[in-house]
């Protein structure tokens, strides 16, 4: 097991410094936990492991639409600007699973209308969300590389409802903005053992380093630039945990990380 004062999580133009009182340890297997299976957990227990889940989806999301955000170009080296669509039902599907399928469905026809072939050539993100009244499931979804649509054309490939889309042009931090409309239903006990969101394959991953000697340099090379949000809060096992949000313009350190994980 390897020890760090200090992570880096590298996500597009983004990049969070978190700073450990004690060291943290990583490159371990944990051991598989022996505690009680769902049914026997009480109803507290269960709330907070479905709380702490959601937690955890909506960072992870959030880090991954930044990764993603403006990262995409088109033919010309067009950067695409994310696309933000929901899409409702007008028949009542109830089941997430049934709603999942009609969804790949209409990307299959999308990717056919703009591409000619029913291949996926889009980057997305996906999150079903169950309508407060009528309990109907809608979607949430990004697009990291589709070219603008207005609602009529997008109502007619989708085909089973209405389509609203938006421009995210004018959005500072992109993950921030849309987890606040991805996340509502991260804790809806319906999810249960189904996936919260899904995206489509090969989206660029958010950088994580732990390398003490390596997330130190990244650090202290960016300490200057623009620094969106800095807390404190403790730990029982890392005791006072410093955390700093920063959005950079140009880094060549973080350019080589970057490049590096992903060869």
């Amino acid at each position: 097991m390897k020890l760090t004062n200090t992570k880096v999580v590298i996500s597009g133009k983004y990049v969070e410094v978190y700073m450990y009182q004690k060291a943290m340890g990583y490159d371990f297997v944990a051991k598989r936990s022996e505690s009680s299976t769902w049914k026997e957990k009480t109803t507290a227990e269960a709330e907070d492991i479905l709380k702490r889940s959601g937690s955890r989806t909506r960072k992870k999301l959030l880090r991954i639409i930044n990764a993603n955000a403006y990262q995409w170009k088109d033919t010309h080296g067009r950067i695409f600007t994310p696309k933000f669509a929901s899409l409702t039902f007008n028949k009542p599907i109830l089941d997430v699973s049934e709603a999942n399928v009609i969804f790949t469905n209409f990307v299959k026809r999308l990717n056919y209308h703009v591409n000619n072939n029913k291949t996926n050539h889009f980057k997305y993100i996906a999150v079903p969300e169950f309508q407060k009244k009528s309990k109907r499931v809608h979607f949430h979804v990004v697009f990291f590389n589709l070219h603008w649509f207005n609602n009529s054309q997008l109502n007619t490939i989708w085909g089973n409802g209405f389509v609203n889309i938006k421009n995210t042009k004018n959005i500072d931090n992109i993950g921030l903005y849309l987890t606040k409309y991805l996340n509502k239903d991260m804790t809806d006990k319906r999810l249960l053992g189904k996936k919260k969101y899904f995206a489509s394959r090969n989206l660029k991953k958010p950088v994580i380093v732990r390398d003490n000697n390596l997330a130190n340099k990244i650090a202290f090379s960016i300490q200057n630039q623009n620094l969106k949000y800095e807390s404190e809060f403790e730990s029982d096992y890392q005791g006072l945990t410093k955390y700093r949000l920063y959005k950079i313009s140009y880094s060549p350190l973080i350019s080589y990380v970057i490049k590096s994980k992903n060869e």
